[in-house]
Protein backbone atom coordinates (compact mmCIF):
# COMPACT_ATOMS: atom_id res chain seq x y z
CA UNK A 1 0.00 0.00 0.00
CA UNK A 2 1.30 3.40 -1.00
CA UNK A 3 0.75 6.10 1.64
CA UNK A 4 1.88 9.09 2.69
CA UNK A 5 1.72 9.51 6.33
CA UNK A 6 1.12 13.67 6.88
CA UNK A 7 1.20 14.33 10.93
CA UNK A 8 0.61 18.18 10.07
CA UNK A 9 -2.85 20.11 8.84
CA UNK A 10 -4.47 19.64 5.40
CA UNK A 11 -3.41 23.34 4.73
CA UNK A 12 0.15 23.03 6.09
CA UNK A 13 3.50 22.77 3.29
CA UNK A 14 6.29 20.35 4.39
CA UNK A 15 9.78 21.99 4.70
CA UNK A 16 11.21 18.10 4.39
CA UNK A 17 9.90 14.61 3.06
CA UNK A 18 11.43 11.83 3.78
CA UNK A 19 10.41 8.45 2.14
CA UNK A 20 11.32 4.96 1.25
CA UNK A 21 10.36 3.57 -2.26
CA UNK A 22 9.36 -0.29 -1.44
CA UNK A 23 8.33 -1.26 -5.08
CA UNK A 24 8.30 0.73 -7.91
CA UNK A 25 10.07 4.14 -9.26
CA UNK A 26 9.51 7.38 -8.22
CA UNK A 27 10.05 10.77 -10.58
CA UNK A 28 10.40 13.99 -9.16
CA UNK A 29 11.29 17.27 -10.50
CA UNK A 30 13.81 19.28 -8.65
CA UNK A 31 16.95 21.84 -9.58
CA UNK A 32 15.46 22.11 -13.07
CA UNK A 33 15.69 18.13 -14.02
CA UNK A 34 14.02 15.10 -13.47
CA UNK A 35 15.63 12.83 -10.77
CA UNK A 36 14.55 8.96 -10.27
CA UNK A 37 14.33 6.88 -6.79
CA UNK A 38 14.14 3.07 -6.91
CA UNK A 39 12.57 0.34 -5.27
CA UNK A 40 15.10 -0.20 -1.93
CA UNK A 41 15.98 3.50 -2.13
CA UNK A 42 15.70 6.33 0.41
CA UNK A 43 14.66 9.78 -1.22
CA UNK A 44 15.06 13.44 0.69
CA UNK A 45 12.58 16.30 -0.87
CA UNK A 46 12.99 20.29 -0.06
CA UNK A 47 10.20 22.99 -0.46
CA UNK A 48 12.27 22.89 -4.11
CA UNK A 49 10.99 19.82 -5.55
CA UNK A 50 7.94 18.35 -7.12
CA UNK A 51 6.53 14.92 -7.71
CA UNK A 52 6.17 13.88 -11.07
CA UNK A 53 4.99 10.39 -11.25
CA UNK A 54 5.56 6.86 -9.07
CA UNK A 55 5.83 3.98 -11.42
CA UNK A 56 4.27 0.76 -10.86
CA UNK A 57 7.08 -2.33 -10.85
CA UNK A 58 5.92 -4.90 -13.65
CA UNK A 59 2.17 -6.21 -12.21
CA UNK A 60 3.25 -4.94 -8.78
CA UNK A 61 1.40 -1.74 -7.45
CA UNK A 62 3.98 1.22 -6.24
CA UNK A 63 4.60 1.51 -3.00
CA UNK A 64 6.17 3.86 -0.65
CA UNK A 65 6.17 5.34 3.09
CA UNK A 66 6.41 9.37 3.24
CA UNK A 67 7.19 11.00 6.73
CA UNK A 68 7.14 14.99 6.60
CA UNK A 69 8.43 17.59 8.28
CA UNK A 70 7.43 21.20 9.71
CA UNK A 71 10.00 23.70 9.10
CA UNK A 72 9.62 24.06 13.50
CA UNK A 73 9.67 20.45 14.11
CA UNK A 74 12.58 19.43 12.43
CA UNK A 75 14.63 22.45 13.86
CA UNK A 76 13.74 21.22 16.95
CA UNK A 77 14.93 17.69 16.50
CA UNK A 78 17.87 18.67 14.95
CA UNK A 79 19.20 21.04 17.30
CA UNK A 80 19.07 18.56 20.14
CA UNK A 81 20.82 16.11 17.71
CA UNK A 82 23.42 18.97 16.73
CA UNK A 83 24.06 19.33 20.87
CA UNK A 84 25.18 15.86 20.62
CA UNK A 85 26.99 15.12 17.65
CA UNK A 86 27.85 18.94 16.66
CA UNK A 87 31.40 18.28 15.99
CA UNK A 88 30.82 14.93 13.82
CA UNK A 89 27.79 17.06 11.77
CA UNK A 90 29.85 20.45 11.30
CA UNK A 91 32.71 18.50 9.67
CA UNK A 92 30.26 17.41 6.89
CA UNK A 93 31.99 18.88 3.30
CA UNK A 94 30.15 20.80 0.63
CA UNK A 95 26.84 23.07 0.29
CA UNK A 96 24.02 22.98 3.17
CA UNK A 97 21.50 23.61 0.84
CA UNK A 98 20.53 20.75 -1.13
CA UNK A 99 16.51 20.27 -2.33
CA UNK A 100 16.85 16.95 -3.15
CA UNK A 101 19.10 13.42 -2.35
CA UNK A 102 18.26 10.16 -2.20
CA UNK A 103 20.40 6.78 -1.62
CA UNK A 104 20.07 3.15 -0.72
CA UNK A 105 17.88 2.80 2.28
CA UNK A 106 19.71 -0.34 3.54
CA UNK A 107 17.92 -2.40 6.23
CA UNK A 108 17.33 -0.78 8.27
CA UNK A 109 15.51 2.28 7.33
CA UNK A 110 13.89 -0.15 5.00
CA UNK A 111 12.42 -1.88 8.26
CA UNK A 112 11.80 1.52 10.07
CA UNK A 113 9.51 2.69 7.09
CA UNK A 114 7.72 -0.99 6.40
CA UNK A 115 7.17 -0.65 10.29
CA UNK A 116 5.56 2.87 10.04
CA UNK A 117 1.53 2.94 11.14
CA UNK A 118 -0.03 3.38 7.26
CA UNK A 119 -3.19 5.89 8.89
CA UNK A 120 -3.33 8.65 11.11
CA UNK A 121 0.19 10.88 12.01
CA UNK A 122 3.68 9.59 13.07
CA UNK A 123 4.50 9.50 16.87
CA UNK A 124 7.61 12.58 17.51
CA UNK A 125 9.60 9.13 18.92
CA UNK A 126 9.22 8.20 15.38
CA UNK A 127 10.06 11.27 13.43
CA UNK A 128 13.24 11.66 15.51
CA UNK A 129 14.20 8.48 15.31
CA UNK A 130 14.21 8.61 11.46
CA UNK A 131 16.30 11.71 11.47
CA UNK A 132 18.54 9.95 13.82
CA UNK A 133 19.31 7.03 11.44
CA UNK A 134 19.60 9.78 8.16
CA UNK A 135 22.15 11.42 9.88
CA UNK A 136 24.27 8.52 10.57
CA UNK A 137 24.24 7.45 6.77
CA UNK A 138 27.16 7.79 5.09
CA UNK A 139 25.94 9.61 2.26
CA UNK A 140 26.73 13.11 2.85
CA UNK A 141 24.46 14.38 0.31
CA UNK A 142 21.69 12.93 2.45
CA UNK A 143 23.02 14.25 5.28
CA UNK A 144 23.15 17.89 3.75
CA UNK A 145 19.79 18.03 2.59
CA UNK A 146 18.31 17.23 6.22
CA UNK A 147 21.08 19.38 8.05
CA UNK A 148 20.06 22.61 5.55
CA UNK A 149 16.86 23.15 7.29
CA UNK A 150 18.57 24.71 10.19
CA UNK A 151 19.70 27.77 8.31
CA UNK A 152 18.19 30.63 10.78
CA UNK A 153 18.13 32.84 7.85
CA UNK A 154 16.75 30.90 5.15
CA UNK A 155 14.59 28.84 7.69
CA UNK A 156 12.66 32.26 8.00
CA UNK A 157 12.64 33.33 4.72
CA UNK A 158 10.67 30.17 3.72
CA UNK A 159 8.55 30.22 6.51
CA UNK A 160 7.10 33.67 5.40
CA UNK A 161 6.34 32.15 1.92
CA UNK A 162 4.84 28.83 3.61
CA UNK A 163 2.66 30.97 5.95
CA UNK A 164 1.16 33.35 2.58
CA UNK A 165 0.82 30.50 0.29
CA UNK A 166 -3.21 29.65 0.50
CA UNK A 167 -3.20 34.15 1.26
CA UNK A 168 -4.28 36.12 -1.39
CA UNK A 169 -0.77 38.22 -1.59
CA UNK A 170 0.60 39.93 -4.59
CA UNK A 171 4.94 39.36 -5.00
CA UNK A 172 5.03 43.21 -3.55
CA UNK A 173 3.28 42.15 0.02
CA UNK A 174 5.44 39.13 -0.03
CA UNK A 175 8.41 41.06 -0.37
CA UNK A 176 7.41 43.80 2.00
CA UNK A 177 6.81 40.63 4.90
CA UNK A 178 10.16 39.60 3.80
CA UNK A 179 11.76 43.07 4.44
CA UNK A 180 13.35 43.10 0.92
CA UNK A 181 12.95 45.01 -2.47
CA UNK A 182 10.79 42.83 -5.66
CA UNK A 183 13.87 42.67 -6.92
CA UNK A 184 15.82 41.18 -4.16
CA UNK A 185 12.36 39.23 -3.37
CA UNK A 186 12.55 36.92 -6.47
CA UNK A 187 16.32 36.53 -6.74
CA UNK A 188 15.99 35.86 -3.02
CA UNK A 189 13.05 33.05 -4.24
CA UNK A 190 14.81 31.35 -7.08
CA UNK A 191 17.34 31.03 -4.79
CA UNK A 192 15.55 28.98 -1.65
CA UNK A 193 13.04 27.13 -4.10
CA UNK A 194 14.88 26.79 -7.79
CA UNK A 195 11.81 28.28 -9.70
CA UNK A 196 10.26 31.58 -9.75
CA UNK A 197 7.55 32.83 -7.05
CA UNK A 198 4.24 32.14 -9.30
CA UNK A 199 5.54 28.78 -11.05
CA UNK A 200 6.74 27.33 -7.12
CA UNK A 201 3.31 28.44 -5.08
CA UNK A 202 1.19 27.62 -8.21
CA UNK A 203 2.75 24.02 -8.07
CA UNK A 204 2.33 24.06 -4.00
CA UNK A 205 -0.80 24.67 -4.11
CA UNK A 206 -1.61 21.96 -6.84
CA UNK A 207 0.26 19.82 -4.72
CA UNK A 208 -1.92 20.17 -1.70
CA UNK A 209 -5.19 19.89 -4.26
CA UNK A 210 -3.80 16.34 -4.99
CA UNK A 211 -3.40 15.43 -1.80
CA UNK A 212 -6.93 16.73 -0.85
CA UNK A 213 -8.37 14.96 -3.69
CA UNK A 214 -6.63 11.41 -2.60
CA UNK A 215 -7.38 11.68 1.19
CA UNK A 216 -10.69 13.33 1.38
CA UNK A 217 -13.88 13.56 0.46
CA UNK A 218 -14.02 17.30 -0.26
CA UNK A 219 -15.47 18.24 -3.75
CA UNK A 220 -13.50 19.93 -6.52
CA UNK A 221 -15.25 22.98 -6.42
CA UNK A 222 -14.15 23.21 -2.42
CA UNK A 223 -10.79 21.98 -3.23
CA UNK A 224 -10.23 24.50 -5.64
CA UNK A 225 -11.39 27.23 -3.16
CA UNK A 226 -8.99 26.12 -0.79
CA UNK A 227 -6.71 26.21 -3.26
CA UNK A 228 -7.12 29.94 -4.25
CA UNK A 229 -9.11 28.81 -7.45
CA UNK A 230 -12.24 30.66 -7.47
CA UNK A 231 -13.25 29.92 -11.22
CA UNK A 232 -13.56 26.16 -10.96
CA UNK A 233 -12.91 25.60 -14.77
CA UNK A 234 -9.33 27.57 -13.83
CA UNK A 235 -8.36 24.52 -11.12
CA UNK A 236 -9.13 21.86 -13.29
CA UNK A 237 -7.48 23.60 -16.74
CA UNK A 238 -4.58 24.43 -13.98
CA UNK A 239 -4.77 20.67 -12.68
CA UNK A 240 -4.73 19.02 -16.13
CA UNK A 241 -1.82 20.74 -17.17
CA UNK A 242 0.66 19.71 -14.10
CA UNK A 243 -0.14 16.58 -14.37
CA UNK A 244 -1.93 15.12 -17.58
CA UNK A 245 -5.18 14.31 -16.12
CA UNK A 246 -8.21 15.88 -14.39
CA UNK A 247 -8.86 16.31 -10.93
CA UNK A 248 -12.31 13.98 -11.06
CA UNK A 249 -10.48 11.38 -12.86
CA UNK A 250 -7.13 11.38 -10.82
CA UNK A 251 -9.48 10.53 -7.85
CA UNK A 252 -11.43 8.10 -9.70
CA UNK A 253 -8.07 6.12 -10.55
CA UNK A 254 -6.93 6.07 -6.80
CA UNK A 255 -10.69 4.92 -5.96
CA UNK A 256 -9.95 2.15 -9.07
CA UNK A 257 -6.94 0.76 -7.48
CA UNK A 258 -9.01 0.75 -4.04
CA UNK A 259 -8.03 4.01 -2.14
CA UNK A 260 -4.14 4.79 -1.22
CA UNK A 261 -2.63 1.65 -2.87
CA UNK A 262 -1.41 3.35 -6.15
CA UNK A 263 -0.16 6.88 -7.24
CA UNK A 264 0.62 6.44 -10.34
CA UNK A 265 -1.54 10.00 -11.24
CA UNK A 266 0.67 11.26 -14.38
CA UNK A 267 -0.43 9.13 -17.16
CA UNK A 268 1.92 8.42 -19.82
Amino acid sequence: MSNAINGGSSFSVPALRVGCVLSGTKVVWCNMQEVRYYSGELFCMGPGCRELRNIPNGESLYKERVVEYSSDELRAILSREIELYGGELSAIDGPMRVNSAGCCAGAMLQSFFSELPTEGPISEADKRLLVQLVLRLSDRCVMRCLLGTIDKRASDFERRIFDHIFDDCSLEELAELSHCSLTSFKRLFREHFNATPHKWITEQRMEHARRQLAYTSKSVAEIATECMYPNNSHFIKRFRLLYNITPMAYRHSLRARRYGCDDDFAKE
